[in-house]
């Protein structure tokens, strides 16, 4: 069954920072590297939480240590997440055929 895993945008990826209020300053150059990731890790084959997993620590390693890096890294999996719901129900129903 073929389903649709969105990637996440620069916008969402903003507003993520801003509500955790992650200290650092967000750079375009930070914001394309995770819609980059983001977008290659929904062409990769993983299941959606492992894409989501590996979003958040690949990214975790690349940025100061601290607890606003760790929530904005947790956050960005959440969005990731949550907005790829109906993809992540339909292969949880594809996987109890």
């Amino acid at each position: 069954m073929n389903y649709r895993i969105r990637p996440l945008k620069a916008d969402q990826i903003k507003a993520i920072a801003n509500r955790t209020k992650y200290k650092e300053k967000i750079s375009k150059e930070l914001v394309d590297s995770i819609t980059t990731m983001s977008s290659l890790i929904t062409k990769e084959g993983m299941q959606i939480q492992e894409q989501a997993i590996y979003l958040s620590t690949t990214l975790a390693n690349r940025l100061p240590k601290s607890l606003e890096s760790v929530g904005f890294c947790s956050s960005l999996a959440q969005e990731f997440l949550s907005q790829n719901l109906e993809a992540l129900y339909l292969a949880g129903r594809e996987g109890k055929k």
